[in-house]
C-alpha cells in the first residue's frame, strides 16, 4: 500500500490530466468522499489539487477546441458533435465560451435616454383609437 503523500501526488497527478474528481480519487486508491475530506484536512493539499485540476481542465479544453476547429475545417462535419464539443467548452472556459452579450444603450451624447411622456401618450391614444375604429 502507498503511503499518504504518494496517494496524494497520484491524485494530483491523475487531476492534472484533466481527470474527474472521482476517477482521481480512485487512482490514489481512495474514494471520493476520503479525497474530499483530506482536502478539507489539508490546505496544502488542497491547493496543490485545484492547482493540478486548474491544469488538467486547461489541457482538456485545448484539446477538445484543437478537435473542434479540426471538424470546423471538414465539410459535413456532424454538428451534434460539434454542439456537444461548444457545450464541454462552455463550461471548461465559461469566460471564452459563453453565451454574454453586453448592450450600452444610451440617449444623445452618451447621455441619458429622454423620454417625451406626452409623445408617448398620444401615440397610445392614436393607436387606441385606430383600434376602436375597426
Amino acid at each position: 500500500m502507498r503511503d499518504l503523500r504518494e496517494q496524494k501526488q497520484a491524485i494530483c497527478e491523475a487531476l492534472a490530466r484533466g481527470e474527474t474528481w472521482v476517477s482521481s480519487a480512485e487512482k490514489g486508491g481512495i474514494s471520493y468522499d476520503t479525497c474530499h475530506r483530506w482536502i478539507v484536512a489539508d490546505p496544502e493539499f488542497e491547493t496543490a489539487a485545484q492547482e493540478a485540476r486548474t491544469r488538467g481542465r486547461e489541457l482538456r479544453a485545448a484539446e477538445l477546441e484543437a478537435v473542434l476547429h479540426q471538424g470546423a475545417n471538414k465539410a459535413g462535419s456532424d454538428s451534434k458533435f460539434t454542439a456537444q464539443l461548444i457545450f464541454a467548452l462552455k463550461n471548461l472556459r465559461p469566460g471564452e465560451w459563453r453565451d454574454e452579450q453586453h448592450q450600452h444603450i444610451s440617449g444623445a451624447g452618451d447621455g441619458p435616454i429622454q423620454v417625451d411622456s406626452a409623445a408617448i401618450r398620444k401615440m397610445f391614444d392614436d393607436i387606441e383609437g385606430e383600434s376602436s375604429a375597426k
